[in-house]
């Protein structure tokens, strides 16, 4: 069984999304600090090589909805 990568999280306790413990994924503020604001409500981040630990902004694409982001995902099992 292989184990299941999770997120990295970083502490913006000021964040709009922010959770309980004050953290936002990585990949979401990655995104934001490129369109120079927040993702709109709805939009989701997609790791281009599936690495979910991978935040570079050139590895992220911004989808408008999650229909959009599996969509990419059945695409790259083709």
């Amino acid at each position: 069984m292989s184990k299941r990568l999770h997120y990295r999280a970083v502490y913006r306790p000021t964040h709009l999304k922010a959770t309980s413990s004050g953290c936002i994924p990585e990949h979401v503020m990655v995104a934001e600090r490129v369109l120079g604001h927040l993702l709109q409500r709805g939009a989701c981040v997609h790791h281009g090589d599936g690495n979910r630990l991978n935040n570079q902004s050139s590895n992220l694409v911004i989808c408008q909805d999650n229909a959009y982001h599996m969509l990419l995902h059945r695409r790259l099992r083709v």
